[in-house]
């Protein structure tokens, strides 16, 4: 018998799904809705696509054309705005119901937003998280005079935002409220290498501060004023302070949240028929046993497609990960395994000609 399989969100989980669902399942309908306007890509290449490297040319991962031969429906630049979890149906913005056999939520992150007044309405200001940003940003450098930016975070976006202004050459301030850079993903002795890569290629930077107003001529961004009192001049503002996840359709539904969804090792949330994967979930870090979200394409990609087998009913767990993250900015390549715990691992590091190379090692893996 033929179902229907609905997934809300064309990210990582989504195009996971879709390919694993229409490889075990040929016959059945499968229904893809994303908020966004552009088909489905690849968000590991948004800062290759915004400086015209050859990679970010890669960018698009299925077109209209693609999602038609496999007999997939591609409904974009909707939103959902509610689960009806008793009649198996979700509704969008726009009036219309769809019904569903299986859904599945992979309804990401956003960026976390910062509590300053009028940020969000000034001219010039932006997030780096989806491809409407960059096609925002560069149609902004492209009209207007941009002599110095400012990116507020120094995780991963931010660095990787920080490094592609660097190479259209706009000088780049990066302001970091922790004491290093990537302190998610790195021990404390491993953060000065990379700070010495962002300035050795003209960036500047800041630590253990925050932005605390940001000024603005006629209603454009003009600077910000930091805690510490020092004032930066910039046409130019990127936001990169970390990623909130997307759970409020979720908790409408009455599907159980602790900070992301909660789902079981099938990636079952608490209503039947209704699975989630990706940033909005918590994944157990398999090294440290510590909840958290995973947030890397890859695990997002594989969460999609063991979500499909379930929701297929060819049963497949979904094993712990080891969270890895990876990518390359201002002429380094960087990867990390696992995440820095002082009190239960330790970290072997080794600075060599070819970059830095740090080891997280567990209790009774060796």
């Amino acid at each position: 018998m033929n179902k229907r399989y609905v997934i809300i969100g064309a990210a990582a989980v989504g195009l996971g799904a879709i390919h694993k669902l229409r490889a075990l399942d040929p016959e059945s309908e499968i229904i893809c809705i994303s908020n966004e306007k552009e088909n489905p890509y690849n968000k590991c290449l948004l800062a290759d696509y915004m400086t015209g490297q050859p990679q970010g040319a890669r960018i698009m991962m299925l077109s209209d054309e693609q999602a038609k031969q496999k007999n997939i429906t591609l409904i974009l630049g909707k939103h959902v705005t509610q689960i009806v979890t008793d009649n198996k149906c979700i509704m969008l913005d726009d009036g219309q119901q769809i019904a569903y056999d299986e859904l599945l939520l992979g309804l990401g992150s956003s960026p976390r937003k910062l509590p300053l007044p009028d940020i969000g309405s000034l001219k010039g200001v932006f997030t780096f998280h989806t491809l409407a940003d960059i096609h925002g940003i560069q149609e902004y450098i492209k009209c207007n005079t941009v002599h110095k930016a400012i990116v507020i975070g120094a995780g991963l976006s931010g660095l990787e935002c920080a490094d592609a202004l660097t190479q259209l050459n706009i000088p780049v301030t990066i302001v970091e409220k922790n004491n290093s850079v990537l302190s998610t993903q790195l021990g404390q002795d491993c953060s000065p290498v990379i700070e010495r890569a962002i300035t050795n290629h003209g960036a500047s930077l800041y630590k253990n501060d925050i932005v605390t107003s940001v000024d603005s001529e006629n209603h454009t961004v003009s600077g910000v004023t930091l805690a510490s009192g020092v004032s930066l001049k910039a046409q130019l503002v990127v936001i990169a302070a970390g990623l909130v996840p997307n759970v409020q359709l979720a908790e409408q539904a009455g599907i159980a949240t602790d900070y992301g969804v909660v789902v079981n090792e099938y990636l079952q949330t608490n209503i039947p028929h209704i699975y989630a994967a990706g940033d909005m979930i918590m994944v157990k870090d398999h090294i440290t046993g510590a909840l958290t979200p995973s947030c890397t394409w890859p695990d997002a990609m594989l969460q999609g497609m063991t979500a499909a087998c379930n929701m297929t009913g060819q049963i497949k767990v979904y094993s712990n990960p080891i969270i890895m993250t990876s990518s390359s900015f201002f002429g380094l390549k960087f990867a990390a395994c696992g995440k820095p715990d002082a009190s239960s691992t330790s970290w072997v590091s080794n600075e060599s000609v070819d970059g830095y190379h740090s080891y997280l090692i567990a209790p009774g893996a060796i």
